[in-house]
């Protein structure tokens, strides 16, 4: 088996061959290093854009089998033309009975089961995982959530700009700029920390202006704002952590 990841780190190493024990799954395909192993060296989740080819014209031997997926390959090979057929036609079947094959694992649209769930006064959604693709989705959602916090406000981040509005067009939403949303906050009570990276003198970040726009709000000493690292000492490391989390049960990761 070998497995390649299509990142600029794994294509920057060697393939890695090596003779593994699999186990297929309904979602999956794991890789050990023996049949006694617990932790897998390898797993594959099955995707809608999981595709399993055994033609030679794509693997180049009678024996072998690719599944590719949007962001990797794993290359197999078997000991006999038997084998690969038998591996093949089990692989093919689970990828197309794999529940997630037809909704991702990762959407946050409710299934029938999640209904029947939510029928019964339990959690509407089996999934908590939410992905967002451009800042106009993701902002909105964060706006929303932060209007909603009741307690506590953590963020962090390598670059705050306080100037952000949470929704567009602007001139139909002033109320939605940060520092503005952040200082309603505060006045409802809510505690809010906020650490930036502290930038070396040769980046253009202005930290001091933000921090400077965030203590002027009206926060009623609830808000706490903290840049850490030392802008003296040569910057061979820097804080590029980029979370809201909201009353320690919503976090929204990852910048725009």
């Amino acid at each position: 088996v070998c497995c390649v990841c299509f990142c600029f780190k794994k294509r920057l190493t060697s393939r890695r061959k090596k003779r593994t024990w699999a186990v297929l799954k309904a979602g999956s395909l794991s890789f050990y290093e023996s049949r006694t192993d617990t932790e897998a060296v390898e797993a594959i989740m099955f995707q809608p854009s999981t595709v399993v080819a055994d033609q030679l014209s794509t693997t180049g031997t009678m024996n072998g089998a690719l599944i590719v997926d949007s962001a990797w390959m794993c290359e197999l090979r078997f000991e006999s033309t038997i084998l690969q057929k038998t591996w093949v036609s089990a692989i093919k079947g689970a990828v197309l009975q794999c529940p997630y094959v037809e909704s991702p694992r990762f959407s946050y649209e409710p299934s029938e089961n999640d209904e029947r769930v939510a029928a019964k006064g339990g959690d509407s959604h089996s999934c908590h995982a939410q992905w967002f693709v451009n800042g106009k989705s993701y902002f909105a959602h964060l706006y929303e959530a932060l209007c909603k916090a009741k307690w506590q406000i953590l963020i962090s981040g390598w670059f705050l700009s306080a100037d952000t509005y949470l929704k567009r067009p602007i001139k139909d939403n002033e109320h939605t700029r940060l520092d503005r949303v952040i200082e309603q906050a505060c006045r409802r009570g809510v505690k809010v920390y906020i650490m930036v990276f502290h930038e070396p003198i040769v980046m253009a970040h202005n930290t001091t202006y933000t921090m400077e726009r965030f203590n002027s709000l009206r926060h009623k000493g609830n808000l706490k704002f903290i840049r850490h690292g030392d802008p003296a000492v040569l910057p061979f490391w820097s804080h590029h952590d980029k979370h809201v989390t909201i009353d320690q049960e919503v976090s929204f990761l990852g910048g725009i």
